[in-house]
């Protein structure tokens, strides 16, 4: 059994190899191990070892028609194989085939008989005896059903009838493996034969099903290398997935995108491209451009030896074109780019042969412009960026290309689009260095000059390698355009830029000299402001001020400069001159530095100077505590009230005032800030706290004034009646609505002298409800003044007449409207007005008493008017007095 295995090991992969030797060597001893074995049988002594001997003598023989097959192959290599003569070796496999058949009639109790019966129907398979096979086969299946070649044997009845196109009998013998339980090697292979019989039945969906259980099972399975029939599977799976309609895909959404599906399937990168190199394939043949585009590009993108690279690339933008795509991924350019370099390699080790990569410029160069043109359409940063990394691409692979100048032109618009303008402008200097036409070359190097202008704008997250490239490229590319153009209109834009580019690298000698030549040939240009301050600015940035000061004085008075322009030169060199005083004045805290500023502001009054120069003495004596800060503060708020920088001085005065405790000071900031700023948040506030202060320390008028400007009239009315001030309050007050304007009118006027007037408005509020506590506060006071006046005149009434009737009818009603005021106070619950209240109903209540003790109770009681015109309440009031119950206040009871 060791030498069959051995055999077996050789007619695999290494059977076809070309040592023709060892295949003879092998040959001599499986034939001597032939001719030994049917010794053995001969002279077998025990019967039990023959079907043994039998078996093994079949597989000899089986060895033996392979080896020799082999041989016969290997000495004529170049005969065709339908042309050899293979009769003897067809001879050696009947005879191993009768071998078999020997064991079955005379050994059919042999524990291994299913083995050796499905062997004999391999080999009748084998010799293309399909019927006899077939025969053999069903014996296995009719007799052995728990046999491991049970599932072996139905496989290849269903291939033969497969072969047959009897599909569904094969397909019967498949599904029948397929619902077999337990432990079954051969379930993969079913599904398989099932998917292949359904494509025939033309039910794809169903065969895509079955490849698809197929190639879950096959993920983890143990795989004979022998066996392996994955990749078989998956390219056959290819046709009926393609054949798939809406309505299957609708309902096995898996195979919507037959790419990610094969992707997720496949059992290795290589099969995953040769499923992907067939599924292209048969898109293109069913014309599906789109999809045959997809497979390509992902086979471009796994490839990895170069023909089939170079096979995908070209397929891939040819059926890309036909479908109109004009955009890839950057991965795209980048692999493009690399095939090709790989390529233009190979072609260095063929120095005779003609350039391959020559018939792959054009295709590059359109696959670039493409690109190009779809990334102008959206002008995103980053696909304009892909395109002229695709370009540099292009010049690297084929730097002699007759396009250069068109590729750097390219290469310049994409970065300037992208915003890349310090490379856009070296492209654009490349270009206008190839450009043949005067014209040409002008609007080049004009675009150069202005991309990296416009790079130094934003230059923004540049290296200092960039920068100091963009320098010198625009400084070059200036210099031949103001040599070869020297009338250009374009010449004074170019000429400021060259003198930016060296301000920028801070070269300020240089672009002092060429702001000044620009300012002195083009006064009147856009750019001559600009370039102004740049001049002097590039003396202030070296803290030169006698060159600020010099320049500064010049361009102030160069006639043709501009009104505006000679202006700003005038405060130019005013903040020169006050840095030269900050200079000599030393430290801002130091003793004279306060000081050196009063001195040059009052100099210099009525000049640009004296404003700053008063600011910064008033910054330096605020700083250091100095008392004469309200008086710098005032003087600066009444020379330069206007200034912007006035608000500041104020706040900083009132909050000086206010930490120093001098509050009429800060009454009059805060005032004059909330006054002066009405547009600022802080303003109102700023009044308010005004008025507060000012209503603290007594100071009515004021008070009232600051609540006046917040539009408060009621709370300047009740300061000026806290106040007493009665003459300010009633004018006030007339343009106060309803009951708080007859309140404090009333209360003016009334407290002016003129009492019925006042009491007038006064006795308007006693049917008034009150909506809150403090109008309930204001009319009880109104109740108590009225009250207070009726009581008065309550006492007076009948004061020196003698008692009768009339009068004490009088009396009784004076009395009852009195006292029914007076329970309205009491019973509002209004504070000391309550007691107020209650104060004057007890001086009424023991006037009323006393009036009622002077007379006798007994006459008035039996008067014949009280009887006959009195009522019940007089007839009772005149019974209590006469019983004394009105007896005031020391110890009697109150009525």
């Amino acid at each position: 059994m060791a030498m069959v295995v051995f055999l077996h090991s050789v007619l695999g992969a290494s059977a076809l190899a070309s040592d023709l030797k060892k295949i003879e060597s092998d040959l001599k001893s499986v034939s001597a191990s032939i001719e030994l074995t049917k010794k053995r049988i001969k002279g077998a002594q025990e019967i039990e070892f023959l079907p043994d001997l039998y078996f093994m003598l079949g597989e000899l023989l089986v060895d033996k028609a392979k080896l020799s097959y082999a041989v016969k192959r290997e000495k004529n290599p170049k005969v065709p194989i339908e042309e050899l003569d293979f009769a003897p070796e067809k001879q050696i496999r009947l005879e191993a085939i009768e071998t078999y058949r020997i064991i079955e009639e005379r050994y059919p109790r042999f524990q291994t008989l299913d083995k050796v019966l499905f062997t004999q129907g391999q080999e009748l398979l084998e010799l293309n005896e399909t019927d006899q096979a077939l025969k053999v086969m069903k014996k296995v299946t009719e007799r052995f059903p728990k046999s491991p070649y049970f599932a072996k044997a139905l496989i290849e009845i269903g291939n033969i009838f497969f072969n047959k196109k009897d599909f569904d009998f094969a397909l019967e013998q498949y599904q029948k493996v397929i619902d077999m339980t337990g432990p079954n090697a051969k379930k993969e292979v079913a599904y398989y034969k099932a998917a292949l019989c359904y494509i025939h039945k033309d039910s794809f969906l169903t065969s895509m099903v079955y490849f698809d259980r197929f190639f879950r099972l096959m993920k983890n399975a143990k795989i004979d290398p022998s066996e392996d029939i994955r990749e078989e599977a998956l390219i056959a799976s290819v046709w009926p997935i393609s054949e798939l309609s809406p309505e299957d895909l609708q309902k096995q959404k898996k195979f919507l995108d037959p790419i990610s599906y094969y992707r997720e399937v496949a059992f290795d990168k290589a099969s995953y491209r040769r499923v992907l190199n067939r599924y292209g394939k048969r898109m293109t043949l069913k014309v599906r451009i789109k999809e045959a585009h997809l497979a390509y590009l992902e086979l471009f993108r796994l490839a990895d030896e170069l023909s089939e690279k170079k096979e995908a690339m070209e397929n891939f933008y040819l059926k890309g074109r036909e479908v109109k795509v004009d955009f890839y991924p950057s991965w795209v350019c980048d692999q493009v780019a690399k095939t090709l370099w790989r390529i233009k390699q190979e072609d260095v080790e063929k120095p005779k042969e003609k350039k391959e990569i020559l018939k792959y410029e054009a295709f590059y160069r359109d696959f670039t412009t493409t690109l190009h043109k779809a990334a102008m359409r959206i002008k995103r940063q980053e696909d304009l960026k892909e395109v002229v990394k695709a370009y540099e691409q292009y010049i690297w692979i084929f730097p002699k290309t007759e396009f250069i100048s068109e590729i750097y032109l390219n290469m310049a618009e994409a970065s300037f689009h992208a915003k890349d303008y310090i490379h856009g402008g070296q492209y654009y200097s490349q270009a206008a260095s190839l450009a043949k036409k005067s014209k040409d070359k002008r609007d080049l190097l004009d675009s150069a000059v202005g991309a990296f202008a416009l790079g130094f704008a934003e230059a923004k997250g540049l290296s200092n390698l960039e920068k100091a490239q963009g320098r010198a490229g625009l400084q070059r590319t200036a210099s031949i355009f103001t040599k070869e153009f020297p009338n250009d209109p374009a010449l004074p834009t170019v000429k400021f830029n060259l003198a930016k580019s060296y301000y920028d690298e801070q070269t300020f000698s240089k672009s002092a000299d060429l702001f000044k030549a620009f300012v002195n040939e083009y006064p009147s240009h856009e750019l001559a402001e600009q370039a102004a301050i740049l001049l002097i600015d590039s003396y202030y940035i070296q803290e030169d001020l006698q060159g600020v000061v010099r320049e500064g004085k010049a361009l102030q008075s160069h006639s043709r400069l501009s009104a505006p322009l000679r202006s700003k030169m005038a405060q130019v060199v005013a903040q020169a001159q006050l840095k030269k005083v900050r200079s000599i004045a030393g430290e801002m805290g130091s003793k004279d530095y306060a000081d050196k500023f009063l001195e040059f502001a009052a100099a210099s009054k009525g000049s640009n100077t004296s404003e700053p120069a008063l600011y910064e003495a008033f910054s330096a004596i605020k700083a250091s505590n100095d008392p004469r800060v309200f008086e710098v503060g005032e003087q600066y708020l009444g020379q330069y009230g206007n200034n912007p920088r006035s608000q500041e001085v104020l706040v900083s005065i009132a909050q000086k005032a206010m930490i120093s405790v001098d509050y009429r000071r800060a009454i009059k900031y805060l005032f004059a800030f909330g006054q002066k700023f009405k547009n600022e948040s802080s303003a109102k506030e700023s009044i308010t706290q005004a008025g507060l202060i000012a209503d603290s320390l007594g100071d009515s008028a004021q008070a009232a004034q600051a609540f006046l400007a917040l539009g408060d009239t009621k709370k300047a009315a009740e300061i000026y009646a806290r106040a007493h001030r009665w003459d300010a309050l009633v004018p006030l007050a007339a343009g106060l609505q309803g009951s708080l304007g007859l309140y404090y009118q009333g209360l003016g006027i009334y407290r002016q002298g003129s009492k019925p007037e006042g009491l007038a408005l006064l006795r308007r509020l006693s049917d008034v409800t009150p909506s809150n506590d403090e109008e309930k506060m204001l009319l009880a006071h109104a109740g108590i003044i009225v009250a207070e006046y009726d009581v008065e005149q309550f006492v007076g009434l009948g004061k020196g007449e003698p008692f009768s009737v009339p009068l004490l009818q009088k009396k009784i009603q004076a009395y009852q409207s009195l006292d029914l005021q007076l329970q309205k106070v009491i019973g509002s619950g209004a504070g000391k007005w309550v007691i107020a209240g209650l104060m004057n109903n007890g001086q009424l209540n023991q006037n009323f008493a006393q009036f009622l003790q002077g007379g006798s109770a007994a006459s008035w009681y039996e008067s014949r008017a009280v009887q006959k015109n009195g009522n019940a309440s007089d007839c009772r009031l005149l019974k209590f007095g006469q019983r004394g119950l009105f007896k005031m206040p020391n110890g009697g009871r109150r009525f």
